[in-house]
């Protein structure tokens, strides 16, 4: 009787094995930063990005840049003159869709905290984003002078 309640046992928890999520794939389209020209103590600086997901829904948990001691993701809540800038600690990636992060800003931007140096319009900087699912990414951003324009233009 014994042998045969850990059979069935066995048996039963073979079917409830908890498989690893599938591979993730996001594709950031669009990828751009405000130039600072000076480096000094409390600069900040935006940046922005296009995620295209062909898959099941992610969420971008953190981002990160040796230009910067810390990136926070921005969102703004509120209406008219009560509307404030907050720290977001995700961003969701929609499924089968682009999510946009892009300028102006006001709804959601990528905030580059006290920058270490300075970022010519031209010139790149690298920041890795977490997502939740498809993991560590690390993308090249260009930076640029006219954000909303640049974004218009934009050319990968």
């Amino acid at each position: 009787m014994k042998v045969s309640i850990a059979v069935a046992a066995t048996i039963s928890l073979a079917g409830c094995t908890t498989l690893p999520p599938a591979s993730q794939h996001i594709d950031v389209t669009k990828t751009i930063v405000s130039s600072v020209e000076r480096a000094t103590p409390g600069m900040m600086a935006a940046a922005y990005a296009a995620f295209d997901n062909p898959g099941a829904q992610d969420t971008l948990i953190e981002v990160s840049c040796d230009c910067a001691d810390r990136v926070e993701i921005h969102h703004m809540v509120g209406e008219g003159e009560d509307r404030k800038m907050v720290v977001e600690p995700t961003f969701p990636i929609t499924a089968n869709s682009e999510s946009l992060i892009e300028p102006p800003g006001l709804e959601w931007h990528l905030m580059l905290m006290d920058v270490k140096y300075p970022i010519p319009v031209g010139t790149e900087i690298e920041m890795t984003l977490v997502f939740r699912n498809a993991g560590p990414k690390k993308y090249r951003l260009k930076a640029v002078n006219g954000t909303r324009a640049a974004w218009d233009a934009y050319d990968d």
